[in-house]
């Protein structure tokens, strides 16, 4: 018996967000996956992982919120 399989991980997406997280200007994907949040950069170049976060538990969603930075 044989079995094929690949190297990567599963890759599930469940929600994504483009956002921009700070005040650089910067634009943001985060994308949740069943147990996982992940945070790439959206760079010329292309995405860029900045952070991952292992969630114990189910991402049951993902919503971009606004937030005004005047009110500080």
């Amino acid at each position: 018996m044989r079995v094929v399989s690949t190297f990567s991980p599963s890759s599930s997406i469940l929600h994504s967000v483009k956002c921009r997280l700070d005040g650089s200007g910067v634009e943001y994907l985060v994308i949740s996956k069943p147990s996982k949040l992940e945070v790439f950069a959206l760079q010329p170049e292309g995405v860029e992982l900045q952070c991952e976060l292992q969630i114990w538990g189910m991402v049951s969603s993902l919503k971009a919120v606004h937030h005004d930075v005047s009110i500080r």
